[in-house]
């Protein structure tokens, strides 16, 4: 038998979590763009980019997640926020 726990998290711990969401977001950022940076590079350059593309999609996916995860946080602090307000 699974037993699913919510535990309510506090404020305090939501906006660290925010706060290491968004870092994710940034380095995510510099890190398609350093792929995308390579893969040009090495189409310049007459290299084979099968593997530079597919970790680009994989950074690129993980960005997709990173985002979302990013905006589920600042959309709950801010449900929250106006829950406190009420």
């Amino acid at each position: 038998m699974v037993y699913c726990v919510r535990m309510a998290v506090d404020r305090d711990t939501l906006l660290q979590h925010l706060a290491k969401a968004e870092e994710q977001v940034e380095l995510g950022a510099h890190n398609v763009v350093r792929q995308r940076e390579i893969v040009a590079q090495l189409e310049r350059d007459g290299f084979d980019t099968v593997g530079a593309r597919a970790l680009l999609i994989e950074f690129e996916e993980a960005q997709t997640a990173y985002i979302a995860e990013r905006d589920r946080l600042q959309r709950l602090i801010q449900s929250r926020q106006a829950a406190a307000r009420e």
